[in-house]
């Protein structure tokens, strides 16, 4: 039986915190996924404001700025970050 993302991110989210990073690839992009909402499509952000919302939920928000970034799910240009609509 193929467990769904919201089972999923039950193991690793705790309310609006995440409890750890999954290893598995695929269990990393679901956590990404739902760390990304907290993006406004379009809106620029500078990189500690980048910072700032993802340590309202993990701790290691460099770590997690970077598999946002190489997971495609926000882009990056000098120094400013976005999540494209």
């Amino acid at each position: 039986m193929k467990r769904t993302d919201e089972q999923i991110l039950s193991g690793y989210v705790d309310g609006q915190r995440l409890k750890c990073v999954p290893a598995k690839r695929s269990k990393k992009l679901i956590v990404l996924r739902w760390l990304v909402q907290r993006f406004e499509p379009g809106v620029r952000y500078t990189e500690r404001e980048v910072n700032d919302l993802i340590a309202q939920s993990h701790p290691d928000f460099a770590t997690l700025r970077r598999e946002l970034f190489d997971a495609y799910l926000i882009e990056r240009a000098d120094g400013v970050y976005w999540r494209e609509p």
